[in-house]
């Protein structure tokens, strides 16, 4: 992994619980461009952080997770 090409992207979410996190992990284990990433269902904007390459595009993975029943939008 080249660090240099490497970014965090942080996720407002509507993800309320375990089962949403499953429902959802399926897909961002199969993501190309996601390195890693985790919920934190304790902040009250249920936060997705996302390591990733610069390639990803942000707008396809916020429309899969609509497709999938979740809001998602970019915290900047």
């Amino acid at each position: 992994m080249d660090i240099k090409k490497t970014i965090i992207i942080v996720l407002r979410t509507s993800i309320k619980n375990e089962k949403d996190i499953k429902k959802v992990s399926e897909y961002l284990n199969i993501h190309e461009a996601i390195f890693s990433w985790n919920f934190d269902l304790e902040d009250r904007e249920n936060i997705l952080k996302l390591k990733a390459t610069k390639e990803i595009q942000l707008e396809d993975l916020i429309e899969r997770m609509k497709l999938l029943g979740y809001d998602c939008e970019e915290l900047l």
